[in-house]
């Protein structure tokens, strides 16, 4: 092996970087050490490949080597680190001590398992009582824990353990990482739950079923002997109780481990007493069965937490769609080569170029070129947006023609479209008022329906004297229509599906409160465009100068033909005004076409010069020239809102045509609701 030092020139970025290791690579060699800053390389090759293979490697890659030597290799240096010992290499850094009054940090963890407010309670508590932690609030509708702690006295997989240990799932989302990369994988933890949840829900459906039959119909009940039946309905429950069932036996357990109680143990306790009831009954040979009371409680408690999950699923579409503009593929520079790369690998700097039809991969800067970029999924303005040489481009919207040379400013988690999904994800997170008054009642509901359950088998077998059977029935009835806890679980639901079927209809909702304190609004502000109109622009009035039909028929061609050349959104409106009032208008031959960006057209139709200018754009001496009428028509068209282009022949204007966006029919019903 041989050390090579190579100076490079055309490096401007880390993705430089990643692009010539990898292509060395390929060569057989491998890069030590390498800086797009200095532009150098610190290459160690096999003894077979010479100089020259390196810099055919390194310039067909589009960079230039201006300079490549070969350095001696520090033999004494690499002899020692050989000598090192395996376990010390391996060996992990050792753990960091911070001081007592270190700043804490934020930990973010999607949590599996949760199904009401005591659960949320749960894991609130076993949180807060570890030392380090200053605040831990978990969210049940998007089922994540939110903790501050000191790293000094408490690391994140304590924090992690200690969840597990309450008989939950956890995973650590790294708060640094891209938002996609932290939906996607909170989305695989909760489909692993649901998988599970789906299996223990199927073999609980399915034994349920003969359980019932066996219990229920009268036939079976009447034709087969009390110990029969018994044994075959005992057989039956057991995989429902202790297999489907097992969670809410775990979750009920770690609950009064931690002296609390939660929609686990309302339906562990309504379950098992049916169950050892049952039992109980069985082998004395006498009194009822009450297997399928136990096998369909927890069959449809799993019945119930499965379209929950589904239902908090479709909740995330909008957030998927979002997060989905920001992933894909981008086209990059690199030197003179082409390169396509993931948009998570871009990097400040990259220049990129998009074609029409594409989406801008991050927060850019146009270098080159001219285009009408679609801004509604940021804006909700339906109109695309001319961009130009130096105009701000966003990532996630759409180029809808003309290419463009892009530099790119922001990656990440700093893109204006990442800002948004964290914001609405936020909003979704956000605990209003309603619900944290919610959740305090629900930390008092699931004792008070324990003690409820309690105080009833104590009445019916002491005070009314009905019996064991009877007394354990109605107790385990209290805590079976108990155990849905639809108090603490309404209330996030409904706030998550609202702002969920906020965001996929365009409206973003910042926070829970806003949502809450939208019931006592009495005025609403509208943005007309796309809102309240349809968001597409069409012709209100065409207004031509000419003296003659001749003259103005010449006008309304030289307009159409110009137009029909045209990629502004309103050149099709024009378009399709003028073939539905005039026909098909052929006749003038366009010579020359250019676009003027934040002006208009400049053309050249049958050897005359024209331009269609936007009317705020016209020059003195044009409207010194042109006549009153057409000028006070553009001013009175502007007056009310609408947008006016005007056809300029010989330095005077020949015809104007204003352009609005219709309002929607339904809207003035919308308003005056």
């Amino acid at each position: 092996m041989k050390k090579v030092k190579a100076i490079i020139e055309g490096m401007h970025c880390p993705a430089c970087e990643k692009l010539i290791t990898f292509g060395l690579k390929e060569l057989g060699a491998e890069v030590r050490n390498i800086s797009h800053i200095n532009g150098e390389a610190l290459i160690i090759v096999p003894e077979r490949i010479n100089k020259d293979e390196i810099v055919s490697t390194i310039e067909n890659l589009g960079y230039k080597v201006v300079e490549i030597t070969e350095e001696e290799q520090e033999e004494e240096e690499e002899e020692e680190s050989d000598s090192e010992p395996q376990e010390a290499r391996n060996k992990p850094p050792s753990k960091t001590h911070y001081e007592p009054d270190q700043e804490s940090k934020k930990a973010l963890i999607s949590i599996s398992g949760m199904t009401c407010a005591s659960c949320v309670e749960v894991i609130e508590r076993s949180l807060k009582s570890l030392n380090g932690v200053k605040n831990a609030s978990v969210n049940l509708a998007t089922q994540r824990a939110s903790v501050d702690f000191v790293p000094a006295l408490v690391s994140e997989e304590e924090l992690v353990k200690t969840i597990e240990a309450a008989g939950y799932g956890a995973l650590l989302l790294k708060s640094e990482e891209r938002i996609e990369s932290l939906l996607r994988k909170q989305e695989m933890q909760q489909a692993r739950h649901y998988q599970k949840l789906q299996k223990k829900f199927i073999l609980a459906i399915i034994l349920s079923v003969p359980i019932v039959i066996i219990s229920m119909v009268p036939f079976f009940m009447e034709a087969m002997d009390h110990s029969l039946r018994f044994i075959i309905l005992l057989a039956l429950t057991i995989p429902v109780q202790f297999y489907s069932g097992i969670d809410f036996i775990r979750g009920a357990f770690e609950a009064l481990k931690r002296r609390y109680g939660n929609m686990d143990l309302l339906v562990s306790m309504g379950s098992l007493s049916a169950f050892f009831l049952s039992v109980f009954n069985g082998l004395a040979r006498s009194g009822n069965l009450y297997f399928e009371t136990s096998a369909l409680l927890i069959t449809f408690i799993l019945a119930g937490k499965m379209l929950e999950h589904r239902a908090r699923l479709r909740t995330q579409d909008s957030l998927r769609r979002l997060v989905n503009l920001s992933s894909g593929k981008a086209t990059v520079l690199r030197g003179k080569a082409r390169v396509e790369v993931d948009i998570e690998d871009l990097v400040p700097g990259d220049i990129v170029i998009v074609k029409p039809g594409e989406r801008i991969p991050s927060d850019a800067t146009v270098i080159e070129g001219h285009a009408f970029v679609d801004e509604s999924m940021l804006t909700g303005e339906p109109m695309p947006v001319e961009k130009y040489e130096g105009s701000t481009v966003y990532g996630g919207t759409l180029n809808t023609n003309g290419s463009l040379k892009l530099r790119i400013e922001k990656v990440g988690n700093d893109t204006v479209l990442s800002r948004i999904i964290r914001a609405v994800e936020e909003a979704i997170s956000s605990k209003p008022r309603i619900q944290k008054t919610v959740d305090l009642i629900a930390a008092y509901f699931v004792p008070a329906v324990v003690i409820i359950g309690i105080g009833t088998f104590f009445y019916w077998s002491i005070l009314r004297q009905s019996g064991l059977e009877v007394a354990l029935l109605n107790a385990a009835s209290v805590l079976a229509i108990a155990c849905p806890c639809a108090l603490g679980l309404a209330t996030p639901t409904a706030l998550m599906v609202g702002m969920g079927l906020s965001a996929k209809n365009g409206i973003l909702v910042r926070n829970g409160d806003a949502l809450e304190h939208l019931t006592k609004a009495s005025a609403f502000v509208f943005d007309k465009t796309g809102t309240l109109t349809k968001g597409k622009p069409s012709v209100s009035k065409l207004f031509i100068t000419g003296e003659k039909e001749e003259e103005n028929l010449k006008s309304v061609r030289i307009l159409y033909e110009i137009e029909r050349s045209s990629e502004h959104p309103a050149a099709n409106a024009i378009v399709e005004y003028i073939q539905k009032n005039y026909g098909n208008l052929e006749g003038e031959i366009l010579e020359r076409f250019k676009a003027v960006p934040g002006k208009g057209i400049e053309a050249v139709v049958s050897g005359n010069r024209y331009e269609l200018f936007a009317f705020h754009s016209l020059s003195k001496e044009t409207l010194l020239n042109s006549t009153s009428e057409i000028i006070d028509f553009c001013k009175k068209e502007i007056e009310e809102g609408k947008t006016v282009s005007v056809l300029v022949g010989d330095n005077k204007a020949l015809a104007a045509v204003s352009l609005t966006d219709e309002i929607k029919p339904e809207s003035i019903q919308l308003v005056s609701n």
